[in-house]
């Protein structure tokens, strides 16, 4: 059992040490005047299409054409975790402060007045999450970004003021329930006993 594993494990990897490298490493991809794809290569030199060129020139043009150089997906699944975590936090807040309202409290940001309504809670609210949101986007897809994690503070912290902010307001949704329950309970004392 032991000497079919190893044939097999030879067989399998054999193929990964047939493969060979491109022999240079690739700068750019361009077209020359009579419109051939050509390749400039990290040391200067040049191939084209049209011209004699060595069959690892042409195997790295055509590895080259299937990976962009230095190309990264900047929407990535932090990205995504990132802007479901902003959204999600900015929705609970906002239901949360539409509550608030309809109990008699008030908002207390001034950007949004006293008593907003649902739908400028979400287009203001919506649109400031955009912006940062796209602010986030621009520090991920800038070239020291995959590796620099500034770019998830602004969602991070946008994130957790709107997780603050829904908290403060259920609980002062809590209060004034507890005070309107207080205030029914002074004015009918035998807890709605007779009180009308």
């Amino acid at each position: 059992m032991k000497e079919i594993l190893v044939l097999l494990l030879v067989i399998s990897a054999a193929p990964l040490g047939a493969q060979e490298k491109p022999s240079k490493e690739i700068r750019r991809h361009f077209q020359d005047s009579a419109g051939q794809p050509c390749v400039e290569y990290v040391d200067g030199s040049e191939s084209c299409r049209g011209m004699e060129s060595s069959a690892s020139d042409q195997k790295g043009f055509a590895e080259s054409r299937t990976k962009p150089a230095g190309r990264r997906r900047v929407a990535d699944k932090q990205f995504w975790l990132a802007v479901g975590f902003t959204v999600a936090t900015m929705v609970y807040d906002a239901e949360a402060t539409v509550a608030v309202i309809r109990h008699g409290g008030q908002e207390t940001n001034p950007l949004f007045g006293k008593h907003p309504s649902r739908k400028r809670l979400y287009l203001q609210g919506g649109a400031i999450t955009a912006g940062v949101l796209y602010g986030t986007y621009w520090l991920k897809k800038h070239p020291d970004g995959e590796h620099d994690p500034t770019w998830l503070i602004a969602p991070a912290f946008m994130g957790a003021f709107h997780l603050y902010s829904g908290s403060a307001n259920l609980n002062e949704l809590h209060g004034i329930k507890l005070r309107q329950r207080q205030a029914a309970q002074a004015l009918c004392p035998a807890n709605g006993a007779g009180c009308r």
